[in-house]
């Protein structure tokens, strides 16, 4: 059974969507699949008042699209988890002492949004250390970026060189 989140919005909203939208390298950027990708990444969250302290560093900007209502369609796996994420938020919330009584689903929308936002900008700057792992090419491009910057001369930089006029030889 499908699941529907329905909510108001405000300024602060459209703008973390238009920053995860630029951060988020997801195929599928529609609202229901990067709902389930916001729970997904909030699941191992305990302490919401500093996400709660990060939300209020987002500047809202003139130029970020606007719209006054969010809706999501959910499945059943991802209301479980949002119903643990809930009762953590509130848990964690009212022991910071930024909510009183009730969590609101703007909020709690924002706050989700805000520790996505939060989990892809750690995501990007982190490195895989092993080299048996898989890595997509925006990583193989930062990590070519990186070893230019850090070290010209290297070794593994010469190689690459290497591959890289073959293969222009090649075409």
């Amino acid at each position: 059974m499908d699941h529907i989140l329905n909510t108001k919005c405000n300024r602060k909203h459209c703008t973390l969507e238009a920053l995860i939208k630029k951060e988020d390298v997801a195929q599928d950027m529609s609202r229901a699949a990067m709902f389930e990708r916001f729970t997904i990444a909030a699941e191992n969250v305990e302490d919401w008042s500093v996400v709660a302290t990060m939300l209020g560093s987002i500047k809202t900007g003139s130029d970020d699209p606007n719209f006054t209502n969010y809706q999501a369609r959910y499945s059943d796996d991802t209301a479980e988890r949002l119903e643990k994420i809930k009762d953590t938020m509130v848990r964690s919330l009212k022991d910071g002492g930024n909510i009183t009584k009730v969590l609101q689903t703007q909020f709690m929308l924002q706050l989700l949004m805000m520790n996505y936002l939060d989990h892809l900008k750690k995501e990007k700057l982190k490195l895989k250390s092993s080299i048996e792992e898989d890595i997509s090419l925006p990583e193989m491009a930062k990590i070519l970026t990186e070893m230019m910057l850090t070290d010209k001369d290297c070794a593994a930089l010469q190689e690459i060189r290497a591959i890289l006029i073959k293969y222009r030889k090649e075409i």
